[in-house]
């Protein structure tokens, strides 16, 4: 049935359009096989990725190391087995401030068991920046974290430049 369907005082429910196609529709034409790349192509690019105009730049190995260390560590205070004062020389004020917060709040992930850090990757982004980006597991759930870590001068009382990890995002 199509058009409105009564009720007292106006209309209350409308019918459903026509799904299927009339009969005397004439069916779609199929085509013979799959297309060929010649054929579906209509500009010169040939499919292949172009190679990025600046080389990538190598990550150093203790910026690997650090981002490593700090994320496991994040991971332990967001699971209320380490104290957030523990991520004040590893997290800008920030970051660390979220990480606290959550640790307060509690996660609803928690139930599903401890996080344990799987991978991490950083994509050098200038000569003292990268970008980081991982997964972590809590029981048979995978999650995503993402952040970014900078050399910093020498803070008072150490004596060489130190990494931190001024922006992140936990899944």
């Amino acid at each position: 049935m199509t058009g409105p369907l009564p009720y007292r005082g106006g209309l209350f429910v409308t019918g459903a359009p026509p799904a299927e196609p009339q009969p005397d529709t004439p069916p779609a034409p199929r085509h013979a096989g799959p297309p060929t790349l010649r054929a579906s192509r209509r500009s010169g690019h040939d499919g292949r990725s172009p190679r990025p105009a600046t080389p990538v730049t190598p990550v150093d190995p203790e910026a690997q190391r650090f981002t490593e260390t700090a994320l496991r560590l994040t991971l332990e205070v967001l699971d209320r087995r380490r104290q957030p004062l523990q991520l004040r020389r590893l997290l800008a004020p920030a970051p660390a401030d979220l990480v606290a917060a959550l640790a307060r709040a509690g996660s609803p992930a928690g139930r599903l068991g401890v996080a344990q850090l799987q991978r991490v990757h950083l994509r050098s982004t200038g000569p003292d920046v990268a970008e980081v980006f991982g997964t972590y597991a809590r029981g048979d759930r995978t999650f995503a974290i993402a952040g970014r870590v900078e050399r910093r001068p020498a803070a008072p009382g150490r004596n060489r430049d130190g990494w931190l990890i001024t922006s992140l995002q936990v899944g």
